[in-house]
């Protein structure tokens, strides 16, 4: 059963910002030597601290003491998975003078670490809402990020390749080998290294999530062959192929369960101005392009009440704290039963509260979103729990 939210406006961080609603208005992009890169500093969240729920919710820590968790899947028992990740060491982020100075800075927020490589599972073994047995699931793997079970195999997704693994319900481990069924894109460059992956309903395909390899194409044209797509990974005959093209960094992936649409969410462009490029959510169709590199702007259909129009959000980044609470980013899900029509999503709340995106000033803060659907078209309505 989903509780209501209490909600608080969505809308513009000031007078002036204009990026929100389905077709925002784009202020000129922005340009200096050296970019604005603005990181809160990590620090350990006081003793007893929990985020501020909405009425009727309740915020407890599930689990604790985590080595740069970035990804979540919940196993049909209740298992949940943690994919304990970083960047690849074949990555672009620290190449250069600016690149040198933005891995020190990112540094600052906890970024950057040696990437743990495996998979943690969490377990209530009590219905306590405390994950009281914590295992390594599997380890030696490569920046891992996306997990999904299809019947007894677990698929994880590695930034360079797509691996299945024999899961028996229950299990705290797996020892058995993986096996490689599909090459993914990778280094030497890798910019945005996750990627993510969703089944469909009926098992028989998997959607994967794979980003650009530059932040504005600073990489050149070539760099970006195979990039900045969802892909779909055929079970039975191992074939991949391109589902949709052009967005920069596509990572939460969704069903909507009335439609049955895929829809996704997209982190844009650094470095281009305080209020550029913003962040969309949009449905994501079969042979779609959502303009990247050719454009500021990703849509495939101008009328706003499409449902494949973008609903644009402020330009989302990094948490405040990095606390033992499990961060999610971009998180996203669609609720089900007789709330069906409401998706969960993370963006941020105000620019009055501190701290938040990385290369904008002021600072701005995340909050939970909750997005009506109306009529499978995406309604412009938008409402928050602060947490």
């Amino acid at each position: 059963m989903v509780l209501p939210l209490a909600s608080c406006a969505i809308g513009p961080s000031s007078s002036t910002d204009t990026g929100f609603g389905a077709s925002p208005a784009m202020p000129a992009p922005e340009s200096s030597l050296v970019p604005v890169v603005n990181i809160a500093p990590i620090q350990a969240p006081p003793d007893g601290f929990v985020p501020t729920a909405a009425a009727g919710f309740v915020v407890t820590q599930f689990a604790g003491g985590l080595a740069h968790p970035r990804w979540l899947y919940t196993l049909p028992n209740g298992d949940v998975l943690v994919a304990e990740s970083d960047a690849p060491h074949e990555h672009d982020e620290g190449s250069g003078l600016f690149g040198w100075i933005r891995k020190q800075v990112m540094k600052r927020a906890g970024a950057g670490v040696p990437s743990p490589d495996r998979i943690v599972l969490l377990r209530d073994v009590d219905g306590s809402g405390v994950a009281r047995t914590q295992a390594v699931l599997l380890g030696g793997l490569h920046s891992p990020f996306g997990m999904a079970l299809i019947g007894n195999q677990l698929y994880v997704a590695d930034t360079d390749a797509l691996l299945r693994f024999n899961y028996v319900t229950g299990t705290t481990q797996i020892t058995s080998p993986g096996v490689k069924v599909a090459s993914l894109p990778g280094g030497p460059i890798n910019h945005h290294w996750t990627k993510n992956i969703l089944a469909d309903r009926s098992g028989k395909h998997l959607y994967i999530t794979v980003g650009s390899n530059s932040n504005a194409g600073e990489n050149g044209v070539d760099s970006e062959e195979g990039r900045a797509r969802v892909l779909v990974f055929d079970i039975e005959t191992a074939h991949v192929r391109p589902y949709a093209t052009g967005f920069r960094n596509t990572n939460g992936l969704g069903w909507q369960p009335d439609s049955g649409a895929l829809w996704t969410v997209v982190n844009e462009r650094d470095d281009l101005g305080n209020n550029l490029v913003p962040d969309y959510m949009t449905a994501v169709k079969d042979g779609a392009f959502m303009a990247l590199p050719t454009a500021t702007t990703a849509s495939t259909s101008t009328p706003a009440s499409n449902h494949n129009a973008p609903i644009w959000l402020q330009r989302p980044s990094r948490r405040t704290m990095r606390s033992a609470i499990i961060r999610l980013r971009q998180v996203w899900s669609f609720t089900t039963g007789r709330c069906s029509r409401l998706v969960i999503v993370e963006a941020h709340l105000s620019a009055s509260m501190d701290h938040g995106t990385a290369n904008r000033v002021p600072a701005i803060r995340w909050c939970l979103c909750r997005l009506s659907m109306e009529n499978l078209q995406a309604c412009l309505r938008v409402s928050c729990a602060a947490f």
